[in-house]
């Protein structure tokens, strides 16, 4: 009596909550629409009702994010309480809806990240800046980002093993293997974002939920199979929806589903036809450069290719603004709202010079491009 209630008490609390979750996350889609973000401003109405807060809600693995998080569980435990109480049938439509929700939507995510990966769009090869920085001053996150951005092949394996679960959670017969490629490889990223403290531990760990949640039906068949040396029966799963609004437009349905996947995941790089963003075209004058001795101690330019443009000194300082050129005039603003000019000199011999105030000091710099080929890091490249 007891385990009929828990088993479907918990997959109702777990079907909303994977439903919340998906629903408020405010997830960088490019074709499908931001649901989290459609949604944020109602979450953050809601939110500065209790607390006077003016972070982000869902700022990944903030405070807030983790609270939100938290609360939306309580959610979830109190209207699967009410569905008990209201419908006492069903739990078999639950559990069919809560495991293809989980597998079609960690198959999306896996996929996303896997082609960022393969394309090198994730892990692309490190700034010029990042490469002249001491390795003592770099951040653990930035440190590990910038050392498998200099491997294209790895790059390349890293996504595959995350498109291949992303394939095989798509169908049926091959799903049990998918789930299980995809709890390994993301636990050892969920492992990977604390060890380095990137962000997104939360949104991983909600994977790796999501994989439990299609391992679940399994967890007897795994311990007959490996701890009692026992033959296992076939796998059945949840008794899918009789009704002939679901039964006649299902296939079509899903070769939509899986269409949409395959577009959002592939697509931005087939339209682009960009399929290594190490090679995609850079901002002007994108590159670093060494400067000649000067007043300020100046050693290197660093022109950034989100638009900064960023300084070393002799004592390994840097010195970041904001950038955007209008030929060769160069427009630098601080962090204090204040703007200056910079006039950009060619020389035939292939270098340059920087001339004007830089805010209130009067500048000029030679310099010239360092080939950041005969750099060490470039080898086997």
């Amino acid at each position: 009596m007891e385990q009929s209630f828990i088993k479907p008490f918990a997959n109702r609390t777990l079907l909303v909550f994977v439903i919340g979750f998906i629903l408020t996350l405010p997830f960088p889609y490019h074709f499908l629409p931001h649901i989290g973000e459609i949604l944020l401003p109602i979450l953050e109405s809601f939110k500065g009702n209790f607390i006077q807060n003016t972070d982000a809600v869902f700022q990944p693995d903030s405070w807030m994010m983790v609270s939100t998080t938290f609360v939306l569980f309580l959610l979830s435990i109190s209207i699967a309480s009410i569905l008990m109480l209201t419908r006492k049938g069903g739990a078999d439509r639950v559990h069919f809806w809560l495991y293809r929700i989980s597998a079609y939507y960690l198959s999306l995510t896996l996929l996303i990240y896997g082609c960022n990966k393969v394309f090198k769009y994730q892990f692309y090869f490190p700034e010029p800046n990042t490469l002249f920085t001491p390795l003592g001053q770099l951040n653990p996150d930035i440190l590990y980002w910038s050392s498998m951005g200099t491997s294209y092949s790895y790059s390349v394996f890293a996504g595959l093993i995350e498109i291949l679960p992303a394939f095989l959670l798509l169908f049926r017969k091959t799903r049990l293997l998918g789930a299980l490629i995809a709890l390994g490889v993301l636990i050892n990223v969920l492992m990977i974002n604390i060890g380095f403290d990137i962000e997104v531990k939360i949104f991983t760990s909600f994977l790796i939920l999501l994989s439990l949640i299609l391992l679940q039906p399994h967890f007897k068949r795994f311990y007959s199979f490996f701890i009692n040396n026992a033959p296992v029966s076939p796998f059945e799963e949840s008794a899918e929806p009789k009704s002939k609004y679901y039964i006649k437009p299902r296939p079509y349905l899903k070769i939509i589903l899986i269409s949409i996947i395959l577009f959002e995941s592939f697509g931005p790089y087939c339209i682009k036809g960009q399929f290594n963003g190490d090679t995609e075209a850079k901002i002007y004058m994108h590159g670093a450069y060494a400067v000649s001795d000067n007043p300020l101690k100046i050693e290197r330019i660093f022109i950034h290719n989100k638009g900064y443009f960023i300084l070393q000194d002799k004592d390994d300082s840097f010195t970041d603004y904001e950038m955007s050129w209008n030929q060769d005039i160069l427009t630098l603003n601080d962090y204090e709202g204040q703007t200056c000019q910079l006039n950009l000199v060619r020389h035939k011999d292939g270098t340059f010079r920087l001339t004007g105030f830089l805010f209130k000091t009067y500048v000029v710099w030679d310099f010239e491009r360092i080939h950041l080929e005969s750099l060490a890091i470039f080898e086997g490249q």
